[in-house]
């Protein structure tokens, strides 16, 4: 047998400009094989006797000894790095090696002595894995960790939609992907959720669910934003620093490199958790439940001070229309995120901007086919959905109250294309007269309804109501959203706009919309609904600020009457189901995955 030597074949003989002093770097590398761990001892004992090859002939290293436990500790990689650091005569060994095999590459070396020394070269990069399973310390247990199975933290802002995607986007990234997820809810929701998740619901394994306070008492109204803002940075900051100083302290101590969390993934309105993230070195995801379209007027915060349309507390300073993307729907700058919350001294425009910018990537619960203008423009945010649990004949986790199973037994008793579905999300409040309006114009349509009025609402209905509508009514106290509009008796949805709701409209039924927002981003969807993709319509408030029965049975009979608005939400409904079954959605998706598990 020849061994004939053609190298060694590098791309390149220098790697990039000189950045630090010459002489001055550690460089430590183990290869692609090497894994610090007990069972590595069993199968390395035949490498040990060919260490003379490079310690011993060529004199450019000093070998690691183990002590009497069969580990090589700190002192003793200390003590011979600094041997080794200064001794020259390893240096200058080192730099006649180095000329050597300089001259093969300018192919000035005799072809027996290159032999030679490949045949040493073979010895060595046998040592060099002998060597590199040798340092086996408690310093180097606490890196292998980023060796291991990548742990995410997800932390949904405390709102029912928000909670829901961040369970689903969860489920996805531990599903096959061998990825552990951490869900981190507040403690008032995550005993809720955890009430209504049934023996039958099937919570991916590697899908942990715990929770944290959140500053409020048990009797304070979570509906009260600025409130629970004020706890959330009060008490869930810590909180959440506390929880993952304690998994990484004690799954460091332990040596378990699966549990280690190398990144989080925030709400887009929980900004703070990114901070959090950036001061423990981790890896920064802000997730987005809104449209691409509110998540672009967000970070477009510093343009519109700079432009004096809002001032650095958010507040509105200019009252006109500014367009995000040139291919996007123009919004009034009433109708941003914010402003709908009231002019609050606790939204810190530029704070907020600046924990922003500290996210890594930006992850979108939409589809580039809904909003291709805005994730044209703004390529720095990544569509990955709709995210839903029905795409993947799954049911939905994370539900605040236990869906009623009487709304699809109910449904299958209703021709196909007949009913109104109702139902506002878990934020939405009225007063006693729009909500006897609501109930009576419901009424006058003359249609089977579904309506969703919250388990924490206490409505009385209007006198006589429930006797006239009978059976034709059905009101639960919650419904499982994404089956329902799946269902094929579900002609049209009054909905709130929220985007979730937006999408599962959209996607699950391809339903026309009735659109009654009520804050937030729901003003921004509706332009979406009723002016670009022209699926719906929307109510128009009376002089008193009430949507009137009379308008409420008018919207509703125009939507189902005329079949263009059925026509174009199926077609909408295709082309996003496109995207999400191996189109861009899911190229993304899987896009963002392989960046996790790269730590």
């Amino acid at each position: 047998m020849c061994l004939t030597p053609m190298g060694p074949l590098l791309a390149s003989s220098r790697i990039g400009k000189q950045r630090t002093p010459s002489g001055s770097v550690v460089y430590v590398a183990f290869g692609s094989f090497a894994v610090f761990n007990n069972s590595s001892a069993s199968w390395r004992s035949g490498f040990s006797s060919r260490a003379g090859c490079f310690v011993g002939q060529w004199e450019i290293g000093l070998r690691l000894r183990k002590d009497e436990s069969g580990i090589i500790g700190s002192e003793e990689i200390k003590d011979k790095l600094g041997r080794v650091l200064g001794d020259l005569g390893f240096k200058e060994r080192a730099a006649s090696v180095a000329k050597v095999l300089e001259s093969v590459l300018l192919q000035e070396f005799d072809e027996n002595i290159l032999a030679q020394h490949l045949n040493k070269a073979s010895s060595l990069l046998e040592e060099l894995h002998t060597i590199t399973y040798e340092a086996k310390t408690s310093e180097a247990k606490t890196q292998v960790v980023y060796m291991g199975k990548p742990h995410a933290i997800a932390i949904p802002y405390p709102a029912q939609g928000h909670v829901l995607l961040m369970l689903e986007l969860s489920q996805r990234l531990a599903m096959q992907h061998d990825i552990k997820v951490t869900v981190v809810n507040t403690d008032f929701n995550h005993a809720r959720v955890i009430k209504s998740i049934s023996d039958s619901d099937k919570l991916q394994e590697s899908v942990n669910l715990i929770s944290i306070p959140d500053g409020l008492e048990p009797w304070e109204d979570r509906n009260d934003i600025s409130r629970l803002r004020e706890g959330m940075c009060q008490v869930m900051l810590p909180e959440l620093e506390a929880v993952i100083n304690k998994l990484n302290g004690k799954n460091c101590t332990e040596g378990r490199g699966d549990d280690k969390v190398t990144c989080v993934i925030a709400d887009g309105s929980m900004t703070w958790a990114l901070g959090v993230a950036d001061k423990a070195g981790l890896r920064k995801v802000a997730c987005w439940t809104v449209s691409g379209l509110a998540a672009a007027s967000l970070l477009s915060i510093p343009k519109l001070v700079s432009d004096g349309i809002i001032d650095s507390h958010g507040r509105i300073q200019k009252h006109e229309m500014v367009r995000f993307a040139p291919d996007s729907p123009p919004i009034h700058s009433t109708n941003f995120i914010w402003a709908s919350f009231g002019c609050k001294p606790t939204f810190n425009s530029r704070k907020f901007h600046s924990l922003l910018k500290l996210a890594d990537r930006h992850i979108c619960n939409s589809s580039f086919s809904l909003e291709t203008g805005v994730f044209s423009a703004y390529p720095n945010i990544t569509p990955l959905g709709p995210l839903l649990a029905s795409t993947g004949h799954r049911k939905s986790l994370g539900y605040f109250w236990p869906p009623d199973p009487a709304s699809l037994a109910w449904l299958d008793r209703h021709p196909t294309n007949s009913v109104v579905y109702v139902a506002f999300g878990s934020f939405t409040r009225f007063g006693r007269e729009q909500f006897d309006e609501l109930a009576l114009g419901l009424e006058l349509t003359g249609r089977p309804f579904l309506w969703v009025v919250r388990g924490d609402t206490e409505e009385t209905y209007p006198d006589g109501f429930m006797e006239r509508v009978g059976e034709r009514g059905l009101i639960v106290r919650w419904a499982p959203q994404q089956q329902i509009l799946s269902h094929p008796s579900v002609a049209c949805f009054v909905s709130h706009c929220g985007w979730n709701s937006t999408v599962e409209g959209v996607v699950c039924g391809g339903v026309p919309f009735v659109c009654w927002p009520y804050f937030a981003d729901q003003f921004l969807n509706e332009t979406y609904i009723c002016n670009e993709w022209k699926i719906g319509l929307r109510l128009r408030k009376d002089e008193n600020g009430i949507i009137g029965r009379g308008e409420i049975e008018d919207k509703v009979e125009s939507v189902l009457s005329h079949k263009s608005y059925k026509e174009r939400a199926l077609d909408l409904q295709r082309k996003t189901m496109d995207g999400i079954r191996g189109g861009k959605s899911h190229e993304n998706l899987n896009d963002f995955i392989e960046w996790i598990k790269r730590n």
